[in-house]
């Protein structure tokens, strides 16, 4: 029997080496008890046939057939690679980590800077950096990863260490693409590097040839040279995409105090950017919204009141983009008794957990004491993962204006939170919407047109309505017009709603600030002492928004609004 074995593998190689894949697969699978080299070579075999399944099931079958790594490694990386086809993340993922076990030295260098991808996508900073130590070891990695580095920096918020790997860019831009150029470009804009984004222009046009308008008026809009930016503006606008032209236009109506122009322009940039989206092959999400309408019963028994605070001590920060969300963290982030975390996705990383036991929304209420735990947990271990530490209060705040929709999922998960709903005035929220170019994404993609923007709106407040009355959750509520006209006061009904000591360094939370790389539309004004040249901006549209007073009334007058 073994020296048929020998034989059928010694063909089976032949056919391969030849191409004929499907009888050398066929002449392999005979095999009742194969050897590691026959799964290795079917494992091979299997993949060269885009079997991917096929191929996995053989390599597994190796990896459980021996110990020794570079079996393991080969095996690894192929049901890497076989998962990137068959789309399973989670798989991808843990035999990204097996085959760097296996082998961390520079014959396995393009598996180790996949882990490093993954973990960049998952969130997972802490080790991102230390692949990152490996991989700049070696040439042909230094670009892609100082890139990687430069993006983890922004995401982190860390301003400082994101200006020190900036400087080193201009070292690797024979090697980077067009877009991370744009992107560096862009992070050179907004951590005011202005002769560097400049430069990095002028390189740009020389290496590629291409059209940088929109990132010339970026930068001429960010230093304020408002003669400049619409003298260019005037004479490259036809070599813009039409929201790109509608939006600068916009832009620049807006600086002359030409809302009419400007509102104009702004209709038609989001019907171009809604054409795209329409366009595009991204599928819609579930209507969360609707789903749980569909489950609000079912929740009314499972949310019941607990102080159950599994040693932290949460706080959520929601509301709706543009509403001040962005401003309440910068000031809660001076106290040096608690961890402030903007948009980093933990809940949504948590509710990405929950999706893959339970359905998401339809299950919360069917979540038992192990499985709360589990998220728990992961919720912890994902914040050290980013590189955070919990501090010894336990107070761990989380903004994100987007959450306001999954406060029965929050409050099921972590009973005891305190939950922060930041206002301001309804027209105020969905003009400042329309005129902000948000990145694409779920949620944002709901806010394009201002007929979507009030609508998104009116059904998010709704939903928050109904939590309140049937679920009997009742948020701390704060209202944007009132904190900056009365910082202390409304402050301090925030520390006593979070149970907090503080001390008086908020007050001067814009120095604060000014250390940390915003990485929402409210860049740039944060950094600033309070201001109220923000307030009331609607009324400089006020014949153009007659029809979403209307729709918005009953939320103007319910929010102790005037029209």
């Amino acid at each position: 029997m073994g020296t048929l074995l020998t034989t059928n593998l010694i063909k089976a190689m032949q056919l391969y080496n030849q191409k004929q894949l499907p009888k050398a697969a066929k002449l392999l699978i005979k095999d009742k008890s194969p050897c590691k080299d026959s799964l290795k070579l079917l494992m091979m075999v299997e993949f060269n046939l885009g079997s991917y399944v096929k191929a996995i099931i053989a390599a597994k079958k190796l990896i459980n057939k021996t110990d020794e790594k570079a079996y393991v490694k080969d095996a690894s990386n192929i049901i890497r690679i076989c998962s990137q086809h068959i789309k399973d993340k989670k798989m991808e993922l843990e035999y990204s980590e097996k085959s760097v076990c296996c082998d961390s030295s520079e014959d396995n260098a393009e598996a180790i800077y996949h882990l490093l991808l993954l973990y960049f996508h998952e969130k997972m900073f802490v080790k991102v950096e230390e692949l990152a130590e490996i991989l700049l070891q070696w040439q042909m990695f230094r670009a892609p990863v100082s890139f990687i580095l430069i993006e983890l920096a922004s995401k982190q918020g860390n301003k400082n260490l994101l200006i020190k790997r900036l400087l080193k860019a201009p070292d690797h831009y024979n090697e980077f693409n067009l877009k991370q150029l744009g992107i560096i470009i862009d992070f050179f804009i907004n951590t005011e590097l202005f002769q560097l984004a400049d430069t990095t222009i002028k390189f740009i046009i020389d290496k590629f040839g291409c059209n940088t308008t929109s990132l010339k008026l970026s930068l001429l809009l960010t230093q304020k040279d408002t003669t400049a930016a619409q003298h260019y503006w005037q004479q490259q606008k036809h070599t813009l995409s039409r929201w790109d032209a509608s939006y600068f236009e916009a832009k620049l109506a807006q600086l002359r105090g030409d809302y009419d122009k400007e509102f104009s322009a702004l209709i038609d940039a989001s019907k171009a950017k809604k054409s795209e989206l329409t366009k595009s092959d991204n599928k819609d999400e579930p209507n969360f919204i609707e789903l749980f309408n569909a489950t609000l019963p079912k929740l009314t028994k499972a949310l019941q009141p607990n102080n159950d605070s599994y040693g932290c001590k949460n706080t959520f920060i929601m509301g709706f983009p543009r509403s001040g969300t962005t401003l309440l963290d910068n000031i809660l982030d001076t106290q040096d008794n608690m961890l402030v975390l903007s948009e980093n996705d933990l809940s949504t990383h948590l509710m990405k957990t929950f999706k893959t036991f339970k359905h998401y929304p339809l299950d919360i209420y069917k979540l038992n004491t192990k499985e709360t735990n589990l998220l728990r947990q992961r919720y912890l271990q994902h914040i050290n993962e980013q590189g955070y530490h919990i501090p010894e209060s336990g107070l761990i705040v989380e903004k994100d204006p987007h959450l306001t929709e999954a406060i029965p999922f929050i409050r099921r998960v972590f009973p005891a939170a305190k939950l922060i709903i930041t206002l301001r005035h309804p027209l105020d929220v969905c003009m400042s919407c329309f005129q902000t170019q948000f990145i694409s994404n779920y949620y944002n993609n709901h806010l394009v047109t201002m007929d979507d923007i009030v609508n998104r709106y009116i059904n998010v407040f709704t939903l928050l309505e109904r939590y309140q009355n049937e679920l009997s959750i009742q948020p701390h509520f704060i209202r944007y017009e009132d904190l900056i006209t009365d910082i202390k006061g409304e402050m301090t009904k925030v520390f006593n709603y979070m149970q907090v000591i503080p001390n008086d360094v908020y007050l001067s939370f814009h120095q604060h600030a000014n250390n940390k790389f915003v990485n929402t539309a409210s860049r740039g004004q944060t950094n600033q002492p309070l201001y109220t040249s923000s307030m009331y901006k609607w009324k400089n549209y006020d014949k153009h928004l007659v029809h979403y007073k209307e729709k918005l009334s009953y939320f103007i007058e319910k929010f102790g609004y005037n029209f």
